[in-house]
């Protein structure tokens, strides 16, 4: 229970709720320390440890979370600018005083051009597919 509720925390509400917690322990500790005994100031230590490696815990996850989240979003935009250029029609080149060769020539440069972006494109989307594989499989 206690795990679930702090998944559905941001990382600032998680410090704040950690840092509640923290103080009402400390606090109800300082009233009853005359009554506890050895032992049961232990369980609480423990407890409160494992509560703030449970908070760091999910900082770490979300932080991992957020880096994949990003990386998406950034491939997505990618692959969208790699559809629109690969769905484009070539523009076709004004014939000037060169005629028809400098408008072949034109239009070639055009070809070779659309060509790198799109060979750029394709690198860079499987980089980032590499690096969002990679990011999954440490975040597990």
């Amino acid at each position: 229970m206690l795990h679930l509720l702090l998944s559905l925390l941001s990382p600032q509400q998680l410090d704040a709720e950690v840092e509640y917690t923290v103080k009402s322990w400390e606090s109800l500790r300082e009233v009853h320390a005359c009554l506890e005994e050895v032992k049961t100031g232990a369980v609480m230590t423990e407890d409160l440890l494992e509560l703030l490696k449970i908070q760091q815990t999910v900082k770490d996850k979300i932080q991992r979370s957020e880096l994949i989240l990003n990386l998406s979003s950034s491939f997505h935009l990618t692959a969208k600018q790699l559809e629109l250029l690969l769905q484009s029609e070539p523009t076709s080149p004004v014939t000037g005083s060169t005629g028809l060769h400098g408008s072949r020539e034109a239009e070639l440069g055009q070809l070779q051009e659309a060509e790198q972006q799109i060979q750029n494109l394709l690198k860079t989307t499987s980089t980032m597919r590499t690096d969002i594989c990679a990011a999954v499989s440490q975040s597990v």
